[in-house]
């Protein structure tokens, strides 16, 4: 554990050789965000044999780096274990299939539950192809509640080009979702720019106004219910709560989503028409978070020469349950 005020000193390795600065702290800090690392470098600084020098500065074998540990320092990430299915792998990615109700990223304290501590854990014990503690980096995120496909990068390599994809919307995403209300047409295109809703600022909205950013969304009826449409959503854009905020604009939001006029939770009775409580049972949901999965993920592997890999999670067992309970009960036919 590294305590506040205390000088650092470091000597860069031969298999560290030629990396930047940048880098090299990321790799000997794990458990640190690299947005904490930069501000040490950014306000108390960083030396290289004795000179103070910028994040990407290149490294060779043999240098020194020093610096003083800030005094208000960050709580460190702290590694656990988190029960993420692992649905590909390769010498510069990792595409994981995210369990619903886990957040990406730490919410308040770091020691909490998240996938970020659930990567460090399962990278532990291994190191690239250089011999180098593996630094899991988050480069898209999906909402805590929402489950599914989620491309994590094992390198600086990997988070430069895939993030480049993400930013040249090269990379397809395919999101299931059940929502509120029988949609007419078989498919649809939602254009609707989106901002912050300056009246509650944790939810998004719809706006014309100047800040409000372009967003693009297809989605296709796949079944129908009494009440309730199952449709493919397929976003074009990334923007925070997009198909939430999309689908509720046409008035069918998410079935469980209370933030954007959905329900809180699902329940069997709502559902089953000769449905009968235990008595002295207290009614459990069928579910009871937002009713949205990543269902497939398409980018191009860096590892692989640009050859094009499509990853699909399987339904999780909530959603499938409350989809297998809408067909017995409330099909279409």
């Amino acid at each position: 554990m590294t305590r506040s005020g205390e000088r650092i000193e470091l000597v860069v390795e031969p298999r560290e050789d030629g990396l930047v600065l940048d880098e090299f702290l990321a790799i000997r800090f794990l458990l640190h965000s690299k947005v904490f690392l930069r501000r040490i470098a950014r306000e108390s600084g960083v030396f290289v044999d004795g000179d103070r020098s910028d994040v990407d500065r290149v490294l060779r074998a043999g240098s020194r780096v020093a610096f003083d540990w800030p005094e208000s320092g960050q709580a460190p990430y702290v590694p656990r274990e988190v029960p993420f299915g692992v649905l590909y792998e390769d010498e510069h990615v990792i595409v994981v299939d995210k369990p619903p109700l886990v957040p990406v990223v730490p919410e308040r304290e770091r020691g909490s539950v998240n996938l970020v501590c659930g990567l460090l854990h399962y990278f532990a014990r291994k190191s690239d192809a250089d011999g180098r503690p593996v630094r899991p980096r988050v480069i898209h995120r999906i909402d805590k509640e929402t489950s599914g496909v989620l491309v994590v990068a094992k390198s600086a390599l990997a988070e430069r080009d895939v993030s480049g994809q993400f930013e040249r919307r090269e990379v397809e995403k395919e999101y299931l979702a059940l929502c509120l209300g029988e949609i007419r047409a078989l498919e649809g295109r939602i254009d609707a720019a989106i901002a912050i809703d300056p009246a509650r600022r944790d939810r998004m909205m719809t706006s014309t106004l100047k800040r409000a950013k372009a967003s693009l969304t297809f989605y296709r009826v796949i079944e129908r219910f009494h009440g309730f449409t199952l449709v493919q959503v397929t976003p074009k854009t990334g923007r925070t709560h997009q198909i939430r905020v999309h689908m509720a604009s046409i008035g069918h939001p998410l079935a469980v989503d209370p933030l954007y006029r959905g329900k809180t939770e699902i329940f069997l009775s709502e559902i089953k028409p000769d449905y009968r409580r235990k008595e002295g049972r207290e009614e459990k949901p069928v579910i009871d978070r937002v009713t949205l999965h990543a269902r497939r993920l398409a980018f191009f592997s860096p590892a692989l020469g640009g050859t094009r890999v499509s990853v699909e999670a399987p339904v999780p067992k909530d959603l499938h349950r409350v989809i297998e309970y809408l067909r017995k009960h409330l099909g279409r036919g």
